[in-house]
């Protein structure tokens, strides 16, 4: 995944996880990620479809980065003994 994902879009990703955590949300063990470029006014934006099915929530936020934007599909499963983030091509 490393190779694939930059290491600042996996930070934000795990900031959105930390940023439910922090509000008190509850929280499914498994996080799904839909990362998507997006073009506005000419602009190249990173967009990050962040949701989870139990309790149901989807947020959607867009990044602006300094490096090109990623299209992938990733998951963040919790096993309440270990967090893995993952393509889902490696799940």
């Amino acid at each position: 995944m490393q190779a694939e994902i930059s290491l600042a879009l996996q930070i934000l990703m795990w900031s959105l996880i930390d940023d439910w955590i922090a509000r008190g949300l509850p929280m499914d063990y498994l996080q799904v990620f839909d990362l998507n470029p997006k073009t506005v006014d000419g602009r190249q934006w990173q967009q990050i479809e962040h949701r989870q099915e139990v309790p149901n929530r989807i947020q959607t936020v867009f990044f602006d980065l300094m490096e090109e934007p990623a299209t992938a599909k990733i998951f963040v499963i919790d096993d309440s003994t270990h967090v893995t983030m993952l393509l889902v091509d490696e799940y």
